[in-house]
């Protein structure tokens, strides 16, 4: 038998497709046909601003016809083919060329006659509701544009979405205040010199802008945060949710990003000063991990510096050493353990959020499964959700086994933190850890300064974070480094 095609269409993704979806099939079936004869084409599309070429709908519905024997397309109302009166007469005109029967059901009618012939009546209604719908856009867009004039003239703020952080409330943008405290996190943990990507991924594991965004979307969210100046209060008549001074250094961070920050490459787990340490000029050194050297390497070759890795390391835990031993560390054991126990909690919060994310991505596959056996959409259509689906499946697994990793970390630093009994800090960090060693150097350590006084002479620069300076020196030459302090007196390390 022939099959019958059901023509559904809405929009927006706010309108809902299974009102006209249930009263097409019912009319469908009520004309003779089986479920098995029966195709729907189902989609979200708006009806005015694409052309024919560009409407996935007609370009289905076309597909379907030149590989299945199709006598009949049912349409809710004739605006579900388009609201451009050209789209809707050059598909009636396909229709009757291939000799396919049209049915609308409000107001009913059919384009042709049991006999085959097409109808003069149905002809005429056609081509009113044809031209009602494309005048019904007509109107509406002028409304709208009447509408947003004397919005605009009242010094409104218009548009159909405000931007996060805002609500409108009279026409003029309001702060959110649950929003905001996201907005200026945001703008802090970046200000502090955490990377968009990180915070991204943090906001996105916590699920802050909702669990049906995916990770890159809410990395790209963040970036344009970052970069949206109606946060600072310079943009009338948006109210400031942050200050224009955060605002502008933020910006200059992203801007000078490459020279006032270093990076921490995946090789680095044996460099212990990587993303503390600079040049005198103040241009981050990396590592180079084939010659075990911190280096900063300026791009037009104007200006260079390279440092032996083994001998700072060593210096820098001498300085440390002997820091702690002063008796002026900043961190206090007990204030650690609760930075450490907080850590531990945001990530059992994540890992419960991803596994939320991924039952709704199963059920969503168990549902797109039904309507896929219910021919509610073509069977190509749902493999394509469904896979998209299990590919961020598997990377929110990914991430709570990350997650899992990171949580044993801050377990054992907990355990480790509650286990020692010793006043001595300076002898528990001799003792921990290469981890725990590059964690105690960020911990107590701003910066490190080189300086480069001559072949194979250096002077470091250690800048504690109380503020405390200290200077020392080495002079290494082959098989041979003496280290100094800044009094120039040599010290055994």
């Amino acid at each position: 038998m022939s099959k019958a095609i059901g023509l559904i269409r809405v929009s927006s993704s706010k309108q809902d497709l299974d009102q006209q979806s249930v009263k097409v099939k019912e009319a469908i079936l009520n004309d003779g046909f089986t479920e098995n004869d029966i195709i729907l084409i189902e989609d979200k599309e708006s009806g005015y601003n694409l052309s024919e070429e560009e409407r996935s709908g007609i370009n289905k519905l076309k597909s379907i016809i030149e590989s299945e024997q199709v006598s009949s397309v049912y349409v809710y109302e004739l605006s579900r083919i388009s609201r451009q009166a050209k789209i809707v007469f050059s598909v009636r005109d396909y229709l009757l060329k291939k000799n396919i029967n049209l049915i609308c059901l409000n107001p009913y009618f059919k384009l042709l006659e049991d006999d085959g012939n097409q109808s003069s009546t149905s002809s005429i209604i056609f081509g009113i509701f044809a031209s009602l719908a494309e005048q019904e856009s007509y109107l509406r867009i002028q409304r709208v544009t009447r509408g947003i004039a004397k919005k605009k003239s009242e010094g409104k703020v218009m548009g159909r979405v405000m931007i996060f952080g805002y609500t409108r409330i009279n026409g003029e943008p309001k702060v959110v205040d649950n929003q905001a405290v996201i907005i200026r996190e945001i703008f802090d943990r970046f200000e502090r010199g955490e990377s968009c990507g990180s915070i991204g991924k943090d906001m996105y594991l916590r699920g802050v802008f909702g669990s049906e965004l995916k990770r890159n979307s809410v990395v790209c969210r963040v970036s344009c945060i970052l970069s949206e100046q109606r946060y600072s209060g310079s943009v009338w008549p948006f109210p400031g949710i942050i200050s224009r001074a955060q605002f502008d250094k933020c910006r200059k961070i992203i801007h000078d990003h490459n020279k006032k920050f270093a990076r921490v490459h995946f090789t680095d787990k044996d460099y212990y000063c990587t993303g503390v340490i600079y040049t005198d000029r103040g241009f981050a050194m990396s590592s180079s991990y084939g010659n075990r050297r911190y280096q900063y390497r300026d791009p037009d070759k104007v200006y260079s510096l390279n440092v032996n890795m083994n001998i700072l390391d060593k210096l820098t835990l001498y300085v440390l050493k002997k820091y702690l031993d002063s008796g002026v560390s900043i961190v206090e054991k007990e204030k650690e353990i609760k930075e450490v126990s907080y850590k531990i909690d945001v990530i059992d919060q994540k890992k419960k959020e991803i596994k939320l994310k991924i039952k709704k991505l199963r059920d969503e596959n168990d549902m797109i499964e039904t309507r896929i056996i219910k021919r509610r959409i073509s069977e190509a259509k749902g493999d394509e959700m469904i896979d998209s689906n299990n590919l961020e499946i598997k990377h929110l697994e990914d991430s709570l086994d990350d997650l899992e990793y990171e949580r044993g970390i801050h377990v054992n630093r907990l355990i480790y933190l509650n286990s020692f009994l010793s006043e001595d800090e300076s002898s528990s960090f001799i003792a921990s850890t290469p981890d725990d060693i590059r964690f105690n150097i960020r911990k107590y350590i701003d910066r490190i300064v080189v300086s480069r006084l001559s072949f194979g002479k250096f002077k470091i620069k250690y800048i504690f974070k109380d503020k405390v300076e200290k200077e020392y020196g080495f002079y290494s030459i082959v098989h041979k480094c003496e280290y100094y302090d800044s009094d120039g007196k040599v010290i055994q390390i």
